[in-house]
């Protein structure tokens, strides 16, 4: 491998994804301080109905982030006390969260080793007579298999809820992400491929559902304040959603560099031993909101934390992406499936992000490949 320049690489760049349109952004932001409609106007309105055929979902409903729409979403479904909710704990935790939160049991599965994503062997083996609805997740914007889930929920009588944070702008066989199961939900938080600075949107093909959710944002309250039923605040601001209008043109141009990049990790890297990468179907398209490696510390030479921190000596910013729900602090106590989660913890052990955005040079990318290969180097030689 070549020797590039030296230069430091951030994790993410929001600055220089926002260069080309911050005028536009200023401009719309302007816009909306002159109309003094800051909440539930036509910003929003405008994102839900461009996002929705964008798509191809027949509605949309903007929030104020990727949690409030699982939230909602959920209490829009009636999870409650007493209910198992199945998702996978190789996950943000807002998603177990928001069962947490609810008086609902998160029933963790383990994931599949290739692809990151919830395992449906293990789907159909955890289902009992108190699960509601499963959650699955297309980790890194890599589509999960949505076809086998579909297919255990009808089967189960079962709610399907996709959260699709990583996934605005992936597609699964041919199809875009956003109308799959009874309902989706995106994040727009400021490391996703499109930001709105923060803010969520949920999309559905139920109209009865949609409705109920559009209500719910608002505390369950129609305009005359008769709460419907007990919602939240989970409104989007006029202000985030005209950011993120401004950003929905480039949505198309983002992912695309961002499989570019990918596509040159895999090729730069694969001549190391000792990584290996996420698979995808071939059919699918992930907006790799993440470019995570496995590192095999035993034929790399070193484990994953040891690279992260010679990295960041560099000046290149890695981290480790997810740490499992099920081991962290706030669910010590928390009563949900622990055990038998092998492929998750491997994984989470030994997995390392390193830097993708859409503004990334080639430039950039050979130095990190540089920079790794030239470790391992190092470490062999001794």
């Amino acid at each position: 491998m070549r020797q590039p320049t030296e230069m430091t690489v951030p994790l993410v760049d929001l600055k220089a994804q926002y260069d080309s349109i911050r005028a536009d952004v200023f401009a719309a932001i302007t816009r909306v301080c002159d109309s003094q409609q800051f909440i539930l106007g036509p910003e929003v309105e405008l994102l839900e109905q461009e996002l929705a055929e964008y798509l191809s979902a027949k509605h949309a409903v903007g929030v104020s982030s990727g949690t409030d729409a699982l939230l909602a979403i959920m209490m829009g479904l009636g999870i409650g006390p007493g209910d198992e909710v199945i998702t996978t704990t190789y996950s943000f935790f807002s998603a177990a969260g928001s069962i947490v939160r609810l008086g609902a049991t998160p029933v963790f599965v383990d994931i599949d080793p290739d692809t990151f994503n919830i395992d449906p062997d293990d789907v159909e083996r955890k289902i009992t007579k108190k699960t509601s609805a499963i959650l699955g997740v297309h980790i890194f914007g890599n589509p999960c298999d949505i076809s086998r889930l579909e297919t255990i929920a009808r089967k189960n009588k079962l709610k399907l809820i996709f959260d699709s944070a990583h996934a605005l702008g992936s597609m699964y066989n041919g199809r875009m992400i956003g109308s799959f199961g009874d309902v989706e939900c995106f994040s727009l938080s400021g490391t996703k491929v499109i930001t709105s600075a923060e803010g969520g949107i949920i999309t559905s093909d139920n109209e009865v559902l949609i409705r109920k959710l559009d209500i719910g944002r608002n505390y369950g309250a129609v305009d005359d304040y008769d709460c419907q039923y007990i919602g939240l605040n989970g409104k989007m601001s006029e202000f985030h959603a005209a950011i993120a209008l401004e950003s929905l043109p480039l949505m198309d141009k983002f992912v695309k560099k961002r499989n570019e990049l990918a596509g040159l990790y895999k090729k730069r890297l694969s001549e190391i031993p000792g990584i290996s990468f996420q698979s995808q179907d071939s059919r699918d398209v992930s907006t790799f909101k993440d470019f995570g490696v496995i590192i095999n510390k035993n034929i790399f030479g070193m484990d994953r934390d040891e690279l992260i921190a010679r990295l960041s000596r560099e000046g290149i910013f890695a981290k480790k992406y997810f740490f499992p729900i099920h081991m962290m602090k706030a669910y010590g106590n928390i009563k949900c499936q622990k055990k038998n989660l092998t492929h998750t913890e491997f994984v989470a052990n030994s997995i390392v992000c390193l830097p993708i955005y859409s503004h990334m040079t080639e430039e950039m990318l050979d130095k990190i490949c540089y920079a790794v290969f030239r470790i391992r180097e190092s470490v062999i030689k001794k």
